[in-house]
């Protein structure tokens, strides 16, 4: 979409009148970060910033994020009442209620581009297909990390991009892989 003025508006009255579950990631995040309080809507929202994302959402060097990566997505997500997906090694999936969950799939493989597209595009899915929103995003994060995982053992962790992970995610959905 681009970081823009256009982009910032229409992110900003999207998430305003939104009746639906929403995900915002990349731009839309930029966009969110110049009023990040425009995320307390009606709508269920889950944003997905990795740490240089969430710096510039919360105003915190990426270093005190890394260094507090459960803190920082709890009080985000508590604070402006979103799914918060911090992403990165091990990442971190906080709820408005505090609960927390820390995915243990994925690799280093996944940082390529398109990679957080394809999250968004995951939990859109579930959301879309009527799972309650903090499953959908658990599952989405767990799944995504497992196609990386599928990709990394049979490619190499050097050398995947997001379209090998893509077309692992039937054989992970279709045979039960972890």
């Amino acid at each position: 979409m681009g970081n823009n003025e256009d982009t910032a508006s229409a992110v900003l009255r999207a998430v305003a009148f939104s009746k639906v579950p929403t995900v915002i990631d990349a731009d839309g995040l930029n966009a969110i970060s110049y009023e990040p309080d425009a995320l307390k809507s009606d709508a269920v929202v889950a944003v997905t910033p990795h740490p240089g994302e969430m710096s510039r959402l919360t105003g915190k060097l990426v270093s005190e994020i890394q260094n507090n990566r459960i803190e920082t997505a709890l009080d985000f997500a508590k604070e402006y009442q979103v799914i918060t997906v911090l992403k990165g090694s091990y990442t971190i999936i906080a709820c408005p209620s505090g609960k927390v969950y820390i995915n243990t799939t994925g690799n280093a493989s996944m940082a390529t581009a398109g990679s957080g597209d394809m999250l968004g595009g995951m939990i859109a899915a579930f959301l879309a297909n009527g799972t309650p929103p903090e499953k959908a995003v658990v599952a989405a994060v767990c799944l995504h990390g497992a196609a990386g995982d599928m990709v990394a053992k049979n490619l190499g962790v050097r050398g995947p991009i997001t379209s090998d992970m893509i077309e692992a995610l039937p054989f992970i959905l279709n045979n039960g892989e972890n």
